[in-house]
């Protein structure tokens, strides 16, 4: 990362909290993180209304998750380099695999600093290029919100939003790109629809960063 470039990032972040980076990681650390993802098996107790499954990995106490492949420790100290990471550490991570066509993740806030989010499905399994972006509202939770709260209840969020006048801000969907922004920012998927066949699944890993003197559990 060169020097100019921190620069531009370090100022767009002092404006907005939100920054998106195109070509992020090299593409063969991205065919690595995508193919895990394609054939790792998930919980199949899992059951969400949006119609996505995931699978968390990191190295913290809390969770006791540890890397499965050897990209994503590789990945997580690589975007320590970004300036918007001075002065934190990797908590946890997660992919997310959404079926072909689904309303994805909704409206949510998470208990970190920062989230990172980088797609690894390549631009050509897109059907429909008007979704499968991101939406990051300008609002953030309310400092005395639970996490259930702001994370579980989007019915109580979506008022919120509403009572706020709270600004979508649109992220298009691409290949290998980051979206970073303060955890506390809701956000959303812009909804899910990609051409049918497996492999072509909307796919997205979020890393996500914390103060690092304090711990995770400091973050729930």
């Amino acid at each position: 990362m060169s020097d100019t470039f921190k620069k531009e990032i370090a100022q767009i972040w002092a404006k907005n909290e939100l920054v998106v980076i195109d070509d992020i990681l090299p593409l063969n650390v991205i065919d690595s993180m995508r193919y895990w993802a394609l054939t790792t098996e998930y919980d199949p107790e899992q059951k969400y209304a949006g119609g996505y499954r995931t699978v968390d990995f990191g190295n913290n106490q809390k969770t006791n998750k540890k890397f499965p492949i050897p990209e994503l420790k590789w990945v997580s100290e690589y975007l320590l380099k970004l300036p918007i990471c001075k002065n934190l550490k990797f908590s946890r991570g997660w992919f997310f695999i959404h079926q072909n066509e689904c309303r994805g993740v909704g409206p949510h806030a998470d208990p970190a600093s920062i989230n990172i989010n980088i797609w690894v499905t390549p631009n050509h399994c897109v059907k429909d290029k008007g979704k499968n972006g991101l939406i990051v509202w300008d609002t953030k939770h309310p400092e005395d919100w639970t996490w259930d709260q702001y994370n579980r209840q989007p019915e109580e969020i979506t008022e919120l939003l509403q009572q706020e006048g709270a600004k979508e801000r649109r992220i298009d969907y691409k290949y290998n790109r980051a979206t970073c922004f303060n955890s506390a920012f809701f956000h959303s998927t812009d909804h899910v629809s990609m051409l049918p066949q497996h492999h072509q699944k909307r796919i997205n890993f979020t890393f996500m960063y914390i103060d690092k003197n304090k711990n995770d559990e400091d973050y729930t």
